[in-house]
């Protein structure tokens, strides 16, 4: 439970010390929260070659994978459902960017365990748009950072 509140904590924090920091661009009013299961669309161009060695550290859900092409990691690679030696990686619905399919050199490991869903991209008040930091975390009071907040301007309704 502690954990849960520090994370509170900080994530109001953030959205505290944003929208001071910035000039909102529309009153800072939330009139509710949806929960979007992202699902990317399968390009028909950029095809590449790798594997995946370990679950998402992103994406906490199942069909979300750490991979490796060439000596670049991406993270998330989601799984497509009518084809399993086939992912999408690179696309992200903050940035609006498609990605690229990934073809499996190796079949994917198996899941490890049923993980605590978490969010991967979320929006705040002011138009911040935070994401899941992978790799080494900064730690704040001893827990670790796990989102990066930036105020983007672009397709705002």
């Amino acid at each position: 439970m502690k954990g849960k509140s520090l994370l509170a904590s900080f994530v109001l924090m953030l959205c505290a010390a944003s929208a001071r920091a910035q000039v909102p661009v529309s009153p800072l009013v939330v009139s509710q929260t949806s929960v979007i299961r992202f699902m990317p669309a399968v390009t028909s161009g950029d095809v590449r070659e790798g594997m995946c060695w370990t679950e998402s550290i992103a994406v906490t859900r199942s069909g979300a994978w750490r991979c490796m092409v060439d000596n670049g990691i991406s993270d998330p690679c989601f799984t497509i459902p009518a084809n399993h030696d086939q992912l999408v990686c690179g696309a992200d619905p903050a940035l609006k960017t498609d990605g690229f399919v990934l073809k499996l050199t190796k079949p994917l490991p198996k899941s490890s365990h049923p993980r605590k869903a978490e969010p991967w991209i979320f929006r705040l008040a002011d138009n911040s748009i935070c994401e899941a930091m992978t790799g080494t975390l900064p730690a704040i009071n001893g827990e670790p950072a796990r989102w990066s907040c930036a105020i983007h301007i672009r397709d705002q309704v």
